[in-house]
């Protein structure tokens, strides 16, 4: 004998399984109990109550792995923005943002640790300068098709940990952005440039390890600048109406 279930109870599980799926909005928040926001340095772990989803009311620890909820850093009211170290790997969120905060700027070291970050659209919202770093070494910053857009006017996010796939990983630049790699990047993916932005090589960094597979769009004034002292082979094609300068010693 076959039991039907009933259509408002298939109807109900959906809407409380999406329910769990809504994005959250984390802001660095790595002072407590001042009722705003309040930049700071501090170790972003799943322990410790540095982040805020209430503009500063209260304070929460970051999801241990959400990748619908998105990391804000800066846009405090008080306080001095400077290093954040990561203390766990293997987490993995949707976006991460840097607003402009209340003084200096912020610089997320992995610290040797893995973060992913899922959202295929504004992967990386920038509307202040700030750098991506790994002072131990081995640590990578992994997502799959991605967007690192500018949302001032001419801001750099400077990336000197490794840009690796998390499954194969795209790398787009919108809209006045400099994306500055100077690591030894391995994402195997293509790589494409629009809208008044630059990608800079710099440092010693490489794409590919050297040896770079992916095609390359410049566009719309994009400009890719090779700016590094390493070797670098391109071996896709390199096609578009932006620009290709060459500065380094590589």
């Amino acid at each position: 004998m076959k039991t039907k279930i009933p259509h408002l109870i298939l109807t109900s599980l959906f809407a409380l399984a999406s329910g769990t799926a809504q994005a959250v909005d984390y802001t660095w928040d790595p002072t407590g109990g001042d009722g705003q926001i309040t930049d700071g340095t501090g170790n972003w772990n799943t322990s410790a109550s540095n982040w805020t989803t209430d503009a500063g009311a209260t304070n929460v620890v970051a999801p241990s792995s959400a990748f619908g909820s998105d990391l804000f850093f800066g846009g405090g009211t008080a306080g001095t923005a400077g290093t954040i170290t990561l203390m766990d790997t293997g987490k993995e969120y949707g976006s991460l943002s840097f607003n402009s905060p209340n003084a200096s700027s912020y610089d997320l070291d992995l610290n040797g640790n893995i973060v992913e970050v899922r959202r295929s659209s504004g992967t990386f919202k920038v509307r202040a300068d700030a750098t991506i770093s790994d002072s131990s070494g081995g640590g990578e910053l992994r997502h799959d098709t991605s967007q690192y857009r500018d949302y001032s006017t001419g801001s750099t996010l400077s990336v000197s940990a490794v840009v690796a796939d998390r499954g194969t990983a795209t790398v787009r630049t919108y809209d006045t952005i400099t994306l500055d790699l100077s690591g030894v990047n391995t994402y195997t993916g293509n790589t494409e440039i629009y809208n008044s932005s630059t990608l800079r090589i710099s440092g010693a960094g490489q794409l590919g390890s050297g040896t770079y597979a992916g095609t390359i769009a410049i566009n719309n004034n994009g400009i890719l600048d090779y700016n590094s002292s390493a070797t670098q082979t391109l071996n896709g094609v390199i096609s578009g109406s932006g620009s290709l300068v060459l500065n380094g010693s590589g």
